[in-house]
């Protein structure tokens, strides 16, 4: 990936300190580096532990919000051309859960 700008910085910082925090065993999180952007997977299985965590949710992290689905799941994108690319891991992921 190119260097990060200064905004993209933060965003990746701020991803990255929620990917460590605390996660129950009803979610999880992940940020993954996928063709030159990072991807930030959050799902929070609907418990409300970590539904809390999202409350104090980082400005820098919003504006590269996504999308959301059912059962508590928020994908972020922070990178160039980030819609390709969530489309892309979208689909490798339903690939993947497909096989």
């Amino acid at each position: 990936m190119a260097d990060p700008g200064p905004v993209e910085s933060r965003a990746l910082a701020a991803a990255r300190a929620i990917v460590a925090g605390p996660w129950s065993d009803h979610g999880s999180a992940s940020l993954t580096e996928y063709r030159g952007s990072w991807c930030l997977r959050l799902a929070t299985g609907g418990w409300s532990g970590n539904e809390e965590a999202l409350d104090g949710f980082p400005i820098e992290l919003r504006t590269y919000w996504r999308m959301s689905a059912r059962g508590g799941l928020h994908i972020y994108g922070i990178g160039r051309c980030v819609a390709d690319v969530i489309s892309d891991y979208a689909q490798a992921e339903k690939e993947d859960a497909d096989a």
